[in-house]
């Protein structure tokens, strides 16, 4: 069985970054790697186990973007000890923006990733939070003051309060 412990100790037992393994990770790509944790099931250790990546690329000095859009429990900031800070609204509202903007106009991008601060990697670990938690007490991601919630019309449907579905 693969848990969150095993998984540090995987992480912990790899040797320090050198030079010439920053120099390595440093090549130029022809586009930026994305690696997804998916699956269906919760409670599986996926935004464990993007923290723990996340901050070992950072170690070899590659400068990465962690994406939490998980919408009913976002765990990443606090997996990764990090406050969101205010007006930052996360991917669910980037998302929606992305929807109401049209392809030609560029996204402000900036407002909704929290810098890390990592003291003993080379490298930079960007968050882009799922957003902002519900005041409400749930674990749900707000747009504003719309809780995201699952809509009445499917199973799995959500809205962010700005449609009708409700």
């Amino acid at each position: 069985m693969f848990s969150a412990a095993s998984f540090y100790d995987v992480v912990e037992s790899l040797p320090e970054p050198t030079p010439g393994m920053v120099e390595q990770a440093a090549l130029p790509l022809d586009a930026p790697a994305t690696v997804g944790f998916y699956g269906f099931r919760g409670g599986a250790g996926r935004t464990l186990a993007l923290a723990h990546v996340a901050v070992l690329w950072a170690r070899r000095g590659l400068r990465v973007v962690a994406v939490d859009l998980d919408v009913e429990a976002p765990g990443l900031p606090a997996a990764l000890g990090a406050a969101l800070p205010p007006g930052c609204e996360g991917a669910v509202s980037l998302l929606m923006e992305a929807g109401r903007t049209p392809p030609s106009t560029p996204l402000d991008v900036s407002r909704h990733l929290v810098p890390l601060e990592l003291k003993t990697a080379p490298g930079k670990v960007l968050l882009l939070p799922a957003g902002v938690v519900s005041k409400t007490g749930s674990s749900a991601v707000s747009v504003g003051q719309n809780p995201i919630r699952k809509g009445k019309q499917g199973a799995g449907q959500v809205c962010c309060g700005a449609c009708a579905v409700g």
